[in-house]
């Protein structure tokens, strides 16, 4: 054997013998202990849910020692119902509204603690501190509220894009003799009813709401300090009306469209005919408006151009247990999730998945704009933006009442005692104690909607606390979370119980089994006093009825369309208001 072969051998051998050795070395390792990771739960509803599985996603990949995981909730009353009742071990929330997320504070962590919040906008934050001087929340990326202009048609009928209210005024006076008499006005209305809110804000930030008075007037309403009424506040509200019929009355907005679909407004603005168009940047963005269109978004006018401000809508809002960061492991697996929350990367990826996001509420980040955003930019930089959730959340139930007055049906005075008396009767259902519940009902997630539970049992029962009912039928698909031990609220019975309008109906025991296998089809069928088996109707001592059994029952109105010929549909009501009563009644405190 040649030397030169013979060194081959040796090198081949020495080779095995390392490979063997690192894989020895390997096995063993993995064989050890391995890195624990920290466990992250963020409380999500299902709204919000694709955002935040994006963020946990590249976080994750980005941060192996700890793991951030979704909790996913229906909707915000009932994520808001298990904090309220101690029934919810989350390490963070996502909240729709900063003023709930502050309603929590006693559960919540102060986020100014820790470094995140120096990298947001001061005008952002300054809005979002809770009556403490504390944050509880930080901002995902939004979008912008604002009035876009078809600077191509101004331009072609002389006229320019308004900088006061006055200007604006003399505009839409204007308008109103120069567009076509097909137009029935000159502002394109996005989201239907809610447009009148639009409209209403538009006004009422320039003019007031935007100064401190104005500012501490809207977060007493919303935290229930302040009343609509209150004479410091009256003046003010009657001027932002009287300013808001004026454009109404001149066909710069209309109440024609509202009932259409919400994007009708886009179809007419796109057709070249139409000056303006209000709404978000997401409802009017991404490419509905026509490209051949010159628009520019301008911000909302006052008396003076110093006013001038837009609105902002962040996606969600992202709020820390206070329980988690006692845990001095969770607080800073927390803090480094936090960190990378406020980072332009993280809130990119946030706009981008939620839909058409064009805020960035950071001071260091330019969030990619298109040209005609240019103007809000700069304005954003000079701290001229607000946050308008605590708008909508305090006019949010009052616009059947400003369309009336709008469409003079009712004067300015009716209206604004209306108003006020809507904002009293919202307090009072999230805060008036309807029943102290001592038995838990639980919401059996994969049983609920399938089969008889104790939970479903009880609401169908709860309805036939009326001696002439005979039965109960409705769809499981009503029940939405657990009724918890403890106080329950008027407002917070929707969370638990779908509100639907329903009916009471005389039918046949046959029609009653139809209606039943109609339910099934989708939902398990809820009964009370009246049972199926077999194809058959049993009452409540057990008796077979016979197919021509005349029966009063309580069932969905939106089932009467599927009622026989013989069968009468009787009075409507809410399911909400009748739970109320029950509960009240045999619930006293």
């Amino acid at each position: 054997m040649s030397r030169k072969h013979s060194a081959g051998k040796r090198c081949l051998a020495i080779f095995l013998s390392f490979a063997v050795g690192l894989s020895l070395l390997m096995s063993l390792a993995s064989c050890g202990p391995k890195e624990e990771t920290t466990e992250l739960v963020i409380g999500v509803t299902e709204k919000n849910r694709d955002a935040v599985a994006a963020l946990a996603d590249d976080f994750n990949g980005k941060n192996p020692a700890v793991t951030v995981k979704l909790r996913v909730y229906g909707s915000e009353a009932e994520k808001n119902y298990y904090l309220s009742h101690g029934a919810d071990d989350c390490d963070m929330y996502t909240f729709e509204e900063a003023v709930a997320a502050n309603s929590y504070r006693n559960i919540l962590h102060p986020l100014d603690r820790y470094n995140s919040t120096n990298r947001y906008m001061v005008s952002v934050i300054n809005c979002l501190r809770a009556t403490d001087g504390n944050i509880y929340v930080l901002p995902a990326d939004g979008i912008f509220y604002t009035q876009g202009y078809n600077t191509g048609v101004l331009a072609e009928l002389g006229f320019s894009v308004p900088t006061t209210l006055s200007e604006l005024k003399l505009l839409a006076s204007r308008l109103k003799y120069t567009m076509a008499a097909s137009e029935t006005s000159s502002s394109a209305s996005v989201g239907g009813r809610d447009s009148v809110l639009f409209a209403l804000m538009s006004v009422a930030y320039p003019m007031f709401l935007n100064t401190v008075t104005g500012a501490n007037a809207l977060n007493g309403l919303a935290t229930g300090t302040v009343d609509f009424l209150d004479a410091a506040y009256v003046s003010s509200w009657r001027n932002i009306f009287e300013n808001l019929q004026v454009l109404y009355d001149e066909k710069f907005l209309s109440l024609d469209d509202l009932d259409k679909y919400p994007t009708y407004g886009i179809h007419r603005f796109n057709g070249e005919s139409v000056v303006s168009i209000q709404g978000s940047a997401a409802t009017v963005g991404g490419g509905q408006i026509s490209p051949s269109l010159s628009v520019k978004y301008a911000p909302f006018v006052g008396e003076e151009g110093r006013d001038a401000c837009f609105g902002s809508m962040p996606a969600f809002y992202l709020a820390a247990s206070t329980q988690s960061a006692e845990n001095s492991e969770k607080s800073a697996a927390m803090t480094l999730f936090l960190n990378y929350f406020a980072t332009s990367d993280a809130q990119k990826l946030s706009r981008t998945t939620a839909g058409n996001m064009y805020i960035s509420y950071l001071k260091s980040a330019a969030a990619e704009l298109p040209a005609e955003y240019a103007e809000l930019r700069k304005l954003a930089s000079e701290g001229k933006m607000f946050v308008t959730d605590a708008f909508y959340y305090t006019f949010g139930e009052c616009t059947d009442d400003m369309i009336a007055f709008l469409s003079h049906q009712i004067n300015i005075d009716r209206m604004l005692y209306n108003i006020d008396q809507k904002l009293k009767e919202k307090r009072d259902s999230e805060s008036f104690s309807i029943a102290q519940i001592r038995t838990p009902y639980l919401f059996e997630e994969g049983r609920v909607y399938t089969e008889d539970t104790a939970l479903g049992t009880f609401f169908a029962n709860a309805f036939t606390y009326a001696d002439y009912v005979d039965g109960v039928l409705l769809p499981s698909s009503m029940l939405r979370c657990s009724l918890l031990e403890g106080t329950l609220t008027e407002g917070e019975l929707a969370a638990i119980f779908e509100e639907r309008e329903l009916a009471f109906a005389n039918v046949t025991a046959a029609t009653f089994l139809t209606l039943y296998e109609k339910i099934g089809a989708d939902s398990h069928p809820l009964t009370a006093r009246l049972t199926v088996k077999d194809g058959v109707v049993y009452d409540g001592a057990g008796q077979a009825l016979g197919e021509g059994q005349r029966l009063v029952v309580i069932l969905p109105a939106s089932l009467a369309e599927d009622l026989g010929a013989d069968a009468e549909i009787g009075s409507t009501f809410s399911s909400t208001t009748r739970l109320t009563e029950y509960f009240r009644h045999y619930y006293k405190e």
